[in-house]
């Protein structure tokens, strides 16, 4: 992205108009204090190849046209949920491989304005496995500034049902699929299963 840039978006009930920004690289890190940071796409912690911009001014308006002062803007403000799925002994991840770099996540998705985190989470998991869950508890609730929400829960399957094929929308090159692995599975790729912050907790029960 070259400076001097205008970039206009509505989020969040503000209008927001960034001026002189620049890429500093693609994943979360050099973040300087007096500056402020927006991301293109919420999804900048699971994809590596996403960029994060510094922000040299920010203009932003509330509906009413009065100016704000915010330190990060969140692009995307729709909420996530994901499960964690246990059956037996091994839990439920997905395995991405993207750019070149291997990671897992739980499956889920974002939460529809039109129904409750438990039926987003219910239908999402339907719909790419076809296991049918019943959430039961909030296992961890992630906030960070500039990001929308994201939930994670302990689920259980209402019965056992053998998995659907898996064929997310993936561009040439990438790959991602589902696999079930044990405990010592997760505790050897930690750092490879995000958010870490998450898998860390799952291993502490």
């Amino acid at each position: 992205m070259e400076d001097s840039v205008i970039i206009e978006n509505q989020c969040d009930g503000f209008v927001v108009k960034v001026l002189q920004s620049h890429v500093i690289g693609p994943k979360l890190k050099g973040m300087s204090m007096g500056k402020v940071f927006m991301s293109s796409k919420m999804k900048l912690r699971y994809n590596f190849n996403e960029v994060l911009y510094e922000v040299d001014k920010v203009d932003a308006y509330d509906e009413s046209g009065n100016p704000v002062n915010i330190d990060i803007v969140p692009f995307d403000t729709e909420n996530r949920v994901a499960a964690i799925i246990k059956r037996e002994e091994q839990y439920l991840l997905i395995h991405r491989i993207k750019n070149d770099h291997e990671y897992y996540t739980f499956p889920g998705g974002h939460n529809k304005v039109t129904e409750s985190l438990e039926e987003t989470l219910s239908r999402e998991i339907q719909e790419e496995t076809g296991l049918t869950i019943l959430p039961v508890a909030l296992f961890y609730e992630l906030k960070q500034p500039g990001f929308a929400t994201e939930y994670f829960y302990l689920t259980s399957e209402k019965e056992h049902l053998k998995m659907k094929e898996f064929n997310p929308e993936v561009k040439p090159g990438e790959i991602a699929d589902l696999i079930w692995v044990d405990i010592s599975f997760i505790s050897n790729h930690k750092n490879n299963i995000l958010p870490n912050i998450v898998t860390e907790k799952l291993l502490s029960i």
